[in-house]
């Protein structure tokens, strides 16, 4: 048998079609009168999203079958929204929190402060309510439930048993959206997903991990609900509504 090497065949071309990574549902927040500020440990959602590849290799062309993600929602950390640090907003629909008379800008403090605000049409502050320290402790009550809300919001991004596809392209598909902000950040993010990889066995879920300055952000509504489904209510003292109370929250990972 001879092995015929015949160099002077060698030949190149180009690739001209660049990989692309699925775009992330949603980017932006907006309508939210403040942002809210909290410090938290990245090893805290460290084992609330997760995704697999197909094993060994991708097995057809069809989204549907390249990736499944989903979420362990009694994962998720408790959260004291209501010790969070409130700046002004940008938005336009923002407020600036230098107008509002309350030393301690938190938004325990802040929220009673607006609603002394829309019922009067301008009082910043809440020291003109008798229950002034009940409307204080109702916030940090409701940091309970608004981790029970975010926990059913991350049961519709798939469960072990009720995975989402990569062909499901929506913002609930949470597990999905982390992944593909790493895919869309820097070179060394998108390396960070190529470590999760490495250190998962194949086949095998492996979850998103989070490290120290990553941030995590999404709008938290405090509704001023007359409980007939309309939203902003007047059933409180006076005659002007007394509107939602919106939060830009951002979780700064340390």
């Amino acid at each position: 048998m001879v092995n015929f090497i015949l160099t002077g065949l060698n030949s190149e071309v180009d690739l001209n079609t660049p990989p692309d990574f699925p775009t992330p549902a949603s980017r932006t927040i907006s309508g939210y009168h403040f942002e809210l500020g909290l410090t938290m440990s990245a090893a805290s959602f460290n084992n609330v999203f997760y995704f697999n590849t197909t094993s060994p290799d991708l097995s057809s062309n069809s989204l549907a079958d390249d990736m499944e993600f989903y979420t362990i929602s009694a994962n998720w950390p408790s959260i004291s929204f209501s010790e969070g640090t409130i700046t002004s907003s940008s938005d336009p629909s923002g407020e600036d929190i230098g107008s509002y008379l309350v030393a301690n800008k938190k938004t325990k403090f802040i929220g009673p402060a607006k609603l002394a605000k829309d019922i009067t049409g301008g009082y910043n502050n809440s020291d003109i309510f008798s229950n002034e320290d009940a409307l204080v402790t109702q916030y940090e009550t409701l940091d309970t439930n608004l981790k029970n809300a975010i926990e059913a919001k991350l049961n519709l991004g798939g469960d072990n048993d009720n995975r989402k596809s990569n062909d499901d392209t929506g913002a609930n598909n949470v597990s999905r959206e982390v992944l593909l902000n790493l895919l869309h950040g820097t070179q060394s993010e998108i390396q960070r997903v190529n470590t999760i990889l490495q250190g998962t066995a194949s086949g095998a879920d492996a979850a998103l991990t989070f490290t120290a300055d990553d941030t995590i952000v999404f709008l938290i509504t405090y509704l001023a609900n007359s409980g007939d489904g309309t939203g902003d209510t007047v059933l409180y003292p006076g005659t002007n509504t007394v509107h939602d109370q919106k939060f830009r929250v951002t979780i700064t990972l340390e």
